[in-house]
């Protein structure tokens, strides 16, 4: 995750998204990763990609029991 916040303070948005995309098939659920893919999307302007990713952050948190999720995952 460090990662990706370096490239996306580079303002390298595309390399977070195709990095993260090969992230998400190790940890297809993880809240963090998906929230960081949403903020990419956005900021390239993509919103049918970013649509898609706020319903994977959807099932997602539905998926993770309240007591399990993070300060971060609650934001």
């Amino acid at each position: 995750l460090i990662h990706l916040d370096a490239l996306q303070a580079l303002g390298r948005l595309q390399e977070v998204l195709d990095e993260s995309a090969t992230m998400l098939i190790a940890y297809p659920d993880d809240l963090r990763l998906l929230i960081r893919r949403l903020d990419a999307a956005r900021g390239l302007g993509l919103k049918t990609e970013a649509e898609a990713i706020l319903q994977a952050i959807n099932q997602a948190a539905r998926a993770k029991p309240a007591s399990e999720r993070d300060a971060e995952e609650w934001t």
